[in-house]
C-alpha cells in the first residue's frame, strides 16, 4: 500500500528495516542487540512495529554508520503513552472515524496507525526526525495502512483542515512540553479535538487537561523483569474550551420548570456532585430514548444509533455511510416528529442551563 510523504525516506535505515520486515518475529532478547525486529506492541498486540532490541546499542550503531551525532531513536520503541492512546483509539473508533487526524511527534507511527485502522478519513503522521519518518513508513507498510508523512516542525504555527490531533507521549521533556501545550491549545481554539497519552512524566497541564482513561502497559524485557506501568489518556477540559457552557462548576439545575426539575431529581436522586448527576441523566436518556433515528445535521442526513457518556457531556454517535461522528447531544437537531424519550434530553438541557 503506498505511503505518501513530504520527505524522502532515509536510505541509512534501509538494510536494518528490510531485515526486520523479512525475518521471523523474534521474541525480545533473542535477536542481535544492535538490530531491529518486527514485533507485536504489548498493549496493542494487533499492531506490529519495527523496534530495537536495545535502543542504546542501536543508536550507537546508527551514529557509527552515519559518521555524526544523531538524535535518540525514539522511533525504535513503543512508548508507554503512545500505547495507551493507541489502545483507546482502537477501543473507541468513533473518536476518529471519518475524521482528518494529525498525529504529532509520531515517533514510530503507532498512534497514527491505530487511527487509520479505526477508520479515520485521513491520517498525517508528523515528526521532525527523518529516521522517524523512515520508521513510520516501514511500520505503515507492516500494518497495511496508508498515512501521509510530514517532517515539518508544526509546533510554532497553526494547522488547518484537521478534526482530531493526537499526541502520544509527546510531553516527555520540559522543553518539548513548553512548545507542545500551546500548540495543542491553539488547535483546540480552532475547533479541533485533542487527545493526549501520557504516563505522567511530570509535564502535564493538569489545570487544562482532564482524565479520560487509564491503562496498565506491560513493559518489555526478560520475563522475570516484567512489570506494569500506568498510562492515561487525557483531553482538554470542557470548561477551558467553552466557558459559555459552565460545565465544570454546575451542580444544580436552573429553576423555572417544575416538570423538568422533577425529572432531574428522579435521575440524580443519589448524586452528590455534577459528575454523578450527569451519569444519572445519561442513564435515563440511554434507557428511554428510541434509537436509532434519522436526523439532519448541517444539511446532511445522519443516523443516530447510540448515546454515549464522556467525562463532561452526553454525546450522540451518528453514522453517515461508513463514517462515524460524535455530536454533543445538546447540539444535535432533532427530527419532527421527535423520537420517544426526548423529554429526557429536555431535562438534560434544563440541567445544563441551555
Amino acid at each position: 500500500m503506498p505511503v505518501r510523504s513530504d520527505t524522502a525516506v532515509l536510505p541509512g535505515l534501509k538494510p536494518l528495516v528490510l531485515q526486520a520486515l523479512s525475518a521471523p518475529e523474534y521474541a525480545a532478547g533473542t535477536a542481535s542487540i544492535d538490530r531491529l525486529r518486527l514485533a507485536p506492541v504489548p498493549l496493542v498486540p494487533e499492531l506490529r512495529l519495527v523496534m530495537a532490541e536495545d535502543a542504546i546499542v542501536l543508536w550507537a550503531r546508527l551514529e557509527a554508520e552515519a559518521g555524526h551525532v544523531l538524535p535518540p531513536p525514539f522511533w525504535a520503541s513503543a512508548w508507554t503513552g503512545g500505547q495507551g492512546l493507541a489502545r483507546y483509539i482502537l477501543d473507541h473508533p468513533d473518536t476518529v472515524a471519518g475524521c482528518h487526524v494529525l498525529d504529532v511527534a509520531s515517533g514510530s507511527g503507532l498512534v497514527a496507525i491505530a487511527a487509520a485502522i479505526a477508520g479515520a478519513a485521513g491520517v498525517t503522521a508528523n515528526d521532525i526526525d527523518p529516521y522517524s519518518i523512515a520508521a513510520i513508513n516501514a511500520n505503515a507498510h507492516a500494518n497495511g495502512v496508508e498515512l501521509t508523512l510530514s517532517s515539518s516542525d508544526l509546533l510554532d504555527g497553526d494547522v488547518d483542515g484537521v478534526d482530531v490531533v493526537l499526541a502520544g507521549d509527546a510531553l516527555y521533556h520540559p522543553s518539548v512540553a513548553a512548545r507542545m501545550l500551546p500548540f495543542l491549545a491553539r488547535v483546540v481554539a480552532k475547533g479541533a479535538r485533542v487527545l493526549v497519552g501520557d504516563p505522567d512524566r511530570g509535564h502535564l497541564a493538569h489545570d487544562w487537561l482532564e482524565w479520560v482513561a487509564t491503562y496498565e502497559v506491560p513493559m518489555s524485557g526478560a520475563p522475570e523483569d516484567a512489570q506494569l506501568h500506568l498510562t492515561s489518556v487525557l483531553k482538554p477540559r470542557r470548561d477551558k474550551v467553552d466557558d459559555r457552557r459552565g460545565r465544570a462548576t454546575r451542580t444544580t439545575a436552573s429553576k423555572g420548570n417544575a416538570a423538568l426539575e422533577a425529572m432531574i431529581e428522579e435521575a440524580t436522586v443519589d448524586a452528590y456532585g455534577g459528575d454523578e448527576q450527569l451519569t444519572g441523566l445519561f442513564t435515563m436518556i440511554e434507557e428511554h430514548l428510541a434509537v436509532p433515528f434519522t436526523t439532519t445535521v448541517l444539511g446532511v442526513e445522519v443516523s443516530v444509533y447510540k448515546i454515549d457518556l464522556t467525562a463532561d457531556s452526553i454525546v450522540a454517535v451518528c453514522a453517515r455511510g461508513c463514517h462515524r461522528q460524535r455530536i454533543d447531544l445538546l447540539d444535535l437537531p432533532l427530527p419532527t416528529p421527535a423520537p420517544d424519550g426526548t423529554a429526557w434530553i429536555d431535562a438534560y438541557r434544563h440541567w445544563a442551563g441551555r
